[in-house]
């Protein structure tokens, strides 16, 4: 919705059909890709220790990174075809993913004048 259409990224839902089905999904989808970022919510959640399984096995074309937010996931939708290397994806998704996380007011500087 808020960058298009993006025919480089694809989406594999953990849904209520269960792992079996999430893991046959992401079998079919790493059998026809050749380079692949996987983008997960929680290190050590089933969809990135499916994913981890898979990385172990063929490191050379996956990578994994965890802790997927909206700045992370539109910077690197946005940027994925001018990328060269997954390497480079991956950095960018790390980086921009550190980024899309800010306290709004850091207390330290902050001066309060209000009273509770």
């Amino acid at each position: 919705m808020i960058a298009g259409d993006n025919q480089s990224m694809t989406c594999i839902e953990l849904l209520s059909d269960g792992v079996g089905s999430f893991r046959e999904k992401l079998k079919k989808y790493f059998r026809n890709n050749d380079s692949v970022l996987a983008l997960a919510d929680v290190k050590g959640g089933t969809p990135y220790n499916e994913v981890l399984q898979y990385y172990l096995q063929s490191p050379g074309y996956i990578r994994l990174v965890s802790g997927l937010n909206l700045p992370m996931l539109l910077e690197v939708g946005t940027k994925l075809d001018q990328l060269e290397h997954l390497q480079d994806a991956c950095e960018l998704a790390k980086t921009s993913g550190k980024n899309g996380v800010e306290v709004a007011i850091d207390e330290s500087n902050f001066k309060n004048d209000i009273e509770f």
